[in-house]
């Protein structure tokens, strides 16, 4: 990893992280919104971008690893659909611990499907960044304390575990295809496995508001994942992914300043260890 490649990646994937936090605030101001209507609409959103500049020829979009494309793409899904899932049966702070806890299992992969030589810096990264997540989200961990590790915690685990392989699946796809068409066939996979529940849950009475929460949305969201599948071209599948922690830093920080949401002083040190943990997985 050249120190340009590197700095590439940095900028990437921040930018990444800035979009999803916007998206997951958006998300949260959206309260009179399907929730299953806001993810159809990421995946919709991003598919016609793709598919709009492909035909402006802004790029050519060429499948080269079709198996490897497919399993991006459905797992990609099934760890989004897993985590939407599990915010509603056992809350955010749980579901979003157990979800970020995928450059785990990023890393795993990364070990024995790219053959990624791991430094102990790299090592350290992964433990501050875990330990610093579930510091940031001890308070919301608290709130369900007392319950057992049942089938959602389980489904939640399971959606870090595919995410894990999702993002090791971008970095073997990088020797191979580009990043729209990477992103396309993730986006066309998730307005496939979408659409039913949108059928289910039908679209009745939108306002002005609900259409721009669902548009916003969708703008935020494809521009995160673009990035981020960007960012992986950069950098390792393990450095990219502990930088991946930075959004839920700037959840954070967001709703204390312009939300005005109490952040415990534990929440504030997570923070740091995560900056910490991102600053060592770059060495």
């Amino acid at each position: 990893m050249t120190s340009e490649n590197k700095w590439r990646g940095l900028a990437l994937i921040f930018g990444s992280a800035v979009a999803f936090s916007g998206m997951a605030i958006v998300i949260r101001l959206a309260q009179t919104v399907n929730p299953w209507h806001l993810a159809f609409t990421r995946f919709l959103t991003g598919a016609l971008l793709v598919l709009i500049l492909m035909r402006a020829g802004v790029f050519q979009v060429r499948f080269n690893n079709v198996p490897w494309l497919l399993a991006r793409g459905g797992i990609g899904v099934i760890a989004t659909a897993l985590y939407f899932w599990t915010i509603y049966k056992i809350g955010i702070g749980v579901s979003s611990f157990l979800q970020y806890s995928y450059p785990i299992f990023a890393t795993i992969f990364a070990v024995f499907i790219l053959d990624q030589r791991m430094s102990r810096f790299r090592w350290m990264a992964l433990a501050f960044a875990v330990v610093g997540l579930g510091l940031l989200l001890q308070p919301k961990l608290a709130q369900g304390a007392g319950t057992d590790f049942g089938i959602w915690e389980a489904a939640g685990l399971l959606g870090a575990v595919a995410a894990g392989f999702a993002v090791t699946a971008i970095g073997k796809l990088h020797r191979t295809d580009n990043t729209p068409s990477i992103f396309l066939v993730f986006s066309l996979s998730g307005v496939i496995c979408m659409f039913p529940f949108v059928i289910y849950y039908p679209i009745s009475s939108y306002g002005m508001l609900e259409w721009g929460y669902l548009g916003a949305v969708g703008l935020l969201g494809t521009a995160g994942q673009m990035l981020m599948t960007q960012g992986y071209r950069f950098l390792n599948v393990s450095s990219a992914s502990t930088l991946g922690l930075l959004s839920p830093v700037l959840n954070a920080f967001v709703a204390m300043f312009f939300m005005h949401e109490a952040l415990p002083p534990v929440s504030l040190l997570g923070g740091m260890v995560i900056l910490v943990s991102c600053a060592l997985a770059l060495r």
